[in-house]
């Protein structure tokens, strides 16, 4: 369930949910599937943009949490749905608490970055970014928040960097494509006056 779920595909989803819930029928405390599940609901909502999965997901976090305090993971997806709530500072507090939990876990650093930069405090995003691109799992996308914290500043040559970075995990072995990130390479060229090339973006 969790490398279907980290493949980040529409269809592995719904594979990652089944397991996850056999393995809660098998054991019903078991934080891990727990936390998996709130993972993938949390996940869904880019896909739906339905409040219910965001409820959800806080719903199998909370649950999980319940079962084992030491995990880091739920409080990732509770800080992820409090994200995409819009209540930003509270999102980056649960984060940060996430990763002081574990900090070989991209993924709290990562969500840390994304609620500064969404509440408009790029300069407070790139060490977090700057973290997360360090960590495990690898992630396009946080080159690509990385990118997106130096283009708020105007620092072109920096995002475009960090955005071939992402294009080069996409054609490494079991790579996925970081949706986007064409669009903002595309957006810096132009800014760049070499228009030929951002069409070709």
């Amino acid at each position: 369930g969790r490398r279907l779920f980290r493949r980040l595909e529409k269809g592995g989803f719904e594979q990652a949910r089944e397991l996850y819930e056999r393995a809660i029928e098998a054991d019903p405390g078991h934080a891990l599937a727990l936390a998996g599940l709130a993972g993938l609901r949390a996940m869904r909502y880019t896909f739906t943009t339905d409040p219910r999965d965001l409820d959800a997901a806080s719903d199998y976090a909370r649950r999980a949490m319940a079962v084992d305090t030491r995990l880091a993971e739920p409080l990732v997806w509770l800080g992820y749905a409090e994200m995409r709530r819009g209540r930003l500072d509270e999102a980056y507090e649960m984060e940060r608490r996430a990763e002081a939990l574990d900090p070989a876990s991209g993924y709290p650093p990562y969500f840390a970055g994304c609620a500064r930069l969404f509440g408009h405090r790029p300069g407070e995003a790139v060490e977090p970014f700057q973290r997360a691109v360090l960590r495990e799992p690898p992630s396009g996308f946080a080159w690509v928040g990385l990118a997106a914290a130096h283009f708020a500043f105007g620092r072109l040559a920096e995002a475009r960097w960090c955005l071939g970075e992402a294009l080069a995990m996409e054609s490494a072995p079991g790579g996925s494509n970081t949706v986007g990130v064409r669009a903002y390479v595309g957006e810096c060229l132009r800014l760049e006056g070499r228009l030929d090339e951002a069409r070709t973006e």
